[in-house]
């Protein structure tokens, strides 16, 4: 039965590992041999059929004498060593991990070899995320034929794939099964084929990705982080004035512990070398509640927050689980989280990890910056970290604070992918633990 999900298939050379520049070597040094220069307008058309397909299609080309058999073996010589030494392509191995700690299927579809496959597989312990591989023996036509991805189709039922290509066959058989298709072209190449969509580092595949799964995008990855202050109030006529106040006195009759301060909106985000600054603006929290309860006042308001975790020195961190009072009720988070009211988040961190813990600000070894994100869906902007503590979490969990949670559980940070179908999770949490190096 065809169910609503979404699968993501990955090409391996070139998106998971760093092959490509290798496979084109061996191919030139191949054509070589036999007083042939290759070209990379060559290459780049096949990258993506079988070696076999590969082999046939010089063979009569450029009419050489030796047997497919021959040849077939000296080009695998030369592929074989490109595994030996391959290296996997950075910050891939965040992006599977996102996938698997949001429990999407991920599939394997290549036309390599299931020897060289299974190789790179067990060097780089990557088997674990994948619920379906395709090798190339498999396979009894070869990119641009769609086979590869609909094999992957015939094994996992969904409504949506997205297949990750960095090939121009490839990009030509995921089109052909009719699936969505992420080109990562690193290498800028010219194509004569549409797609959904195009990245060309692995930061900007990992936001696509990210964007397509939870609605929220990363803006930076750790980065060198500062907010600036700027002038730029909300402009609003008498009317609207009016109407906060209203909505405000409504508030503070239902509660009157209300914050009554003020907030800081992001504006815009501005990269200057290594630095990345948010733009902000001071703002009435007032104005922030009437957004949501008045959405004919028009405001663009989004708060800067903070979010993040603890680690100790042996690998745990702490979750809480939310009161039934908050949003998420019931649900488990990491901890602490907060809103930001000046530019001084740093100290806005300490401040929140003390009041949400108890817990003294001596035995902060050192605040790592992760990333900032902005959640279209709750219209926020979120400086992402990790409290890196002295002491052991397991002996300080009996003086926790108990106040905005019901309760704590410490767990082991490793095994927090394996823990997630067991607890109801904030979805920023599971982002956020995908995104902190453990």
């Amino acid at each position: 039965m065809i169910n609503n999900k979404k699968v993501f298939i990955f090409d391996l050379d070139g998106v998971i590992i760093n092959t490509v520049e290798f496979l084109y070597n061996s191919y030139l040094k191949f054509l070589l041999k036999y007083k042939i220069n290759g070209s990379k307008e060559e290459f780049n058309m096949l990258n993506g059929p079988k070696i076999e397909d590969i082999i046939i299609y010089l063979k009569t080309k450029y009419k050489i004498k030796e047997s497919e058999s021959h040849l077939l073996e000296e080009y695998n010589g030369l592929i074989n060593s490109v595994y030996n030494k391959a290296e996997m392509v950075s910050g891939i191995e965040k992006i599977l991990k996102i996938l698997k700690t949001f429990n999407f299927d991920i599939a394997l579809a290549t036309s390599s070899s299931k020897k060289n496959v299974d190789f790179i597989l067990k060097k780089f312990d990557l088997s674990h995320y994948f619920n379906v591989i395709v090798y190339g023996d498999d396979l009894s036509e070869a990119k641009p034929s769609p086979l590869i991805y609909n094999l992957v189709r015939n094994k996992i039922p969904a409504k949506t794939y997205y297949v990750i290509e960095d090939s121009v066959q490839g990009v030509i058989a995921a089109k052909a099964a009719d699936m969505k298709i992420i080109f990562f072209n690193r290498e800028n190449k010219k194509a004569n084929q549409s797609w959904d969509y195009q990245a060309s580092r692995t930061e900007e595949l990992m936001n696509i990705i990210v964007k397509l799964i939870t609605n929220i995008d990363i803006l930076s990855v750790e980065q060198d982080l500062k907010l600036v202050v700027v002038n730029q109030p909300i402009t609003d006529s008498q009317e609207k004035k009016d109407k906060v106040n209203l909505i405000w006195e409504e508030k503070k009759k239902n509660n009157s512990s209300v914050y009554e301060g003020n907030i800081l909106r992001g504006i815009s985000v501005e990269r200057k070398g290594k630095d990345v600054i948010l733009l902000c603006s001071q703002t009435e929290y007032k104005y922030y509640l009437a957004k949501f309860s008045d959405s004919s006042l028009g405001f663009k308001i989004n708060p800067i927050a903070i979010s993040g975790l603890i680690t100790d020195n042996e690998g745990y961190t702490l979750i809480g689980k939310r009161r039934k009072v908050t949003s998420h009720a019931g649900h488990y988070e990491l901890v602490p989280s907060g809103g930001v009211d000046s530019v001084e988040f740093r100290k806005q961190i300490i401040k929140e990890f003390k009041e949400e813990t108890g817990f003294d600000e001596e035995i902060i070894k050192r605040v790592d910056i992760s990333g900032l994100i902005f959640d279209n869906t709750e219209s926020l902007y979120e400086i992402i970290f990790n409290i890196h503590i002295s002491k052991s979490l397991n002996l300080l969990l009996p003086s926790l604070k108990i106040g905005e949670y019901e309760e704590f559980e410490v767990i082991k940070l490793s095994e927090f992918g394996k823990i997630i179908s067991n607890y109801e999770f904030v979805p920023l949490s599971k982002l956020i633990y995908a995104m902190i190096d453990n």
